[in-house]
This record gives C-alpha cells, sequence and structure tokens, in this order.
C-alpha cells in the first residue's frame, strides 16, 4: 500500500503534468485535440437523443382521441333555434366558454384573488351572446335538465348565477326541451333586452 504524503504530492503533480506535456509534443497532438472534442459533441447528441426519445410527450399512449363534434345532440338542437331566434340581429353564439374567459376576480391581495378565482376556473357557460362587432358580453345561456333539479347541482347553479349576477352580465336559464318554439325563445330573449323585437 502506498501512502500519500505531503512531500510526494509535488512529485505526482510533476509526473502529470510530464504526461500531459508529452502528449501535446508527440507527431499526433495535431490530432488529439479535435479528436477529443468530436467524442465529447458525440457524446451529448446522443444523450440528448435518448431524453428526446425516453419524453412522454414522444410516445404515444392510446389515451386521447377526438370528441369530434363540439356539441352534444341536445345542444345542438338549442344551437339552431337559438340561430333562428337571433336571426339578423348582429349577436355572434359561442357556445363552451370558460367562465374565467369573461369573469374576472377583483381583490389586491394574492390568497384572496387565488380563492376567488378557484371558484370560477372550472365551471363553463353552455352559450355566449356577443356582439358580433366588438365581440362584447352580451349575455350567458344556460340549458337546464333534470339534473339541475337535484339539490347539489341546484346548489352549483346558485353560485353561478350570483357570480354572474355580481359581474353585472346577464344569465338567461332554458329548461331543455325535446321541442323548441322559435317565437316562446325570441320572447324570452326580447324581455331580456337581448333582441330589438320578437317579431
Amino acid at each position: 500500500m502506498i501512502t500519500i504524503t505531503p512531500t510526494l504530492l509535488p512529485n505526482l503533480s510533476q509526473v502529470l503534468f510530464d504526461g500531459i506535456k508529452y502528449s501535446f509534443s508527440s507527431p499526433f497532438a495535431c490530432w488529439y485535440v479535435p479528436c477529443i472534442f468530436l467524442i465529447i459533441v458525440f457524446a451529448l447528441i446522443v444523450s440528448k437523443l435518448s431524453k428526446k426519445k425516453s419524453n412522454p410527450r414522444y410516445q404515444p399512449s392510446g389515451y386521447f382521441k377526438s370528441r369530434y363534434y363540439l356539441l352534444s345532440k341536445t345542444e345542438l338542437k338549442f344551437y339552431k333555434i337559438l340561430r333562428l331566434s337571433i336571426g339578423n340581429e348582429p349577436i355572434l353564439i359561442v357556445p363552451k366558454v370558460r367562465v374565467a374567459d369573461i369573469i374576472k376576480p377583483v381583490s389586491e391581495i394574492k390568497y384572496d384573488w387565488n380563492y376567488k378565482f378557484n371558484q370560477i376556473k372550472s365551471k363553463h357557460l353552455d352559450f355566449l351572446l356577443c356582439d358580433v362587432n366588438n365581440l362584447k358580453i352580451i349575455a350567458g345561456i344556460e340549458l337546464d335538465d333534470s339534473s339541475h333539479l337535484e339539490t347539489e347541482q341546484s346548489q352549483r347553479d346558485l353560485i353561478k348565477d350570483n357570480i354572474f349576477e355580481e359581474a353585472k352580465i346577464n344569465l338567461i336559464r332554458i329548461r331543455t326541451e325535446s321541442y323548441y318554439n322559435v317565437d316562446d325563445l325570441k320572447d324570452e330573449l326580447f324581455q331580456n333586452e337581448i333582441i330589438s323585437s320578437p317579431k
């Protein structure tokens, strides 16, 4: 066993230095550094490619597929009647809007802002009505099926109603039906000052 003492350290340093000096003074010195450089670059490229292949984003999982249609059959049926009811009014119908995209919390305190944002971040609106010229918000429409009569859902509806009322956005709730009368829907829109005439 070799014991390294302080007196041997200078000698070891000299040996290493002499080895490096010899490698650069040899006839192959002009190839030594470029070869080492190419090896390092090659190793980095291989490492980067292996990381990219192991990234889940590059591996099809089969866990996702398109819904193909934006609206359900019930929503599509109402959408078509809503378009007929609006007629030539300069109103754009936007389906499936996230509430947080049209309403924002008001608070200068971060934790309070986050608390309020959490109340709306997962909520959606069935239909949003906007001015076709500048996309100014006019009103929101919610379709309520039989599930909205349940206690838990009705409580969520009440929270959403209060949020829209506080934001001063008119929210109209319409019961889902197997058949919609265009004239009845026109009257509803006219009473809520969305269209200029029920005719």
